[in-house]
């Protein structure tokens, strides 16, 4: 049954670009831009950030071992809980007045949201696993992030990957 609105979506990008080269400023003004989503990341950064600091030990024990997996999955669990939810936004976006849909405007689907989340949640799973790797997955995520500035739609990679859009409610 989802079937149709995966083809729906994946249909719509060239529409939604089309609409945004009229020129019009509701279209550039409905997007969100990267101070509002920054600020939203910070937010939810600390709501994840500081139960597991007060469970598990600390900054100095977060970046090490197992920690850093608790703290990959804790950023993937509520990303994707949050974006795929009637809400469309975690607490931060919403604080914000910002959600998450997909091109065409409907809710992200789970596998949309895993690959929407991956600059939060992959530095963390890699510092699992070496350091060096945590560090290039980490410019990487900050350069998606650094994209929102001037990308049409203000997308970072990581939205066009998962063909959503962050806009301002």
């Amino acid at each position: 049954m989802t079937e149709p609105e995966n083809q729906e979506d994946r249909s719509a990008p060239s529409e939604v670009v089309a609409a945004d080269h009229s020129g019009t400023s509701e279209n550039s003004e409905k997007y969100a831009d990267f101070a509002a989503r920054a600020l939203a990341a910070l937010i939810d950064g600390v709501i994840v950030a500081i139960p597991i600091n007060i469970l598990f030990g600390g900054p100095s024990q977060i970046a090490s071992g197992m920690n850093a997996l608790i703290l990959a999955l804790a950023f993937l669990g509520y990303k994707v809980y949050f974006e795929t939810s009637d809400w469309q936004a975690t607490p931060g976006k919403m604080l914000m007045r910002l959600k998450v849909q997909t091109v065409s405007g409907g809710r992200l689907e789970y596998q949309q949201a895993v690959i929407r989340s991956t600059p939060y949640w992959l530095p963390s799973l890699l510092g699992f696993l070496s350091g060096i790797l945590a560090f290039i997955a980490a410019l990487v995520a900050v350069v998606s992030f650094v994209a929102v500035m001037s990308r049409e739609r203000n997308q970072g990679y990581h939205d066009t990957a998962a063909g959503s859009v962050v806009v301002k409610v």
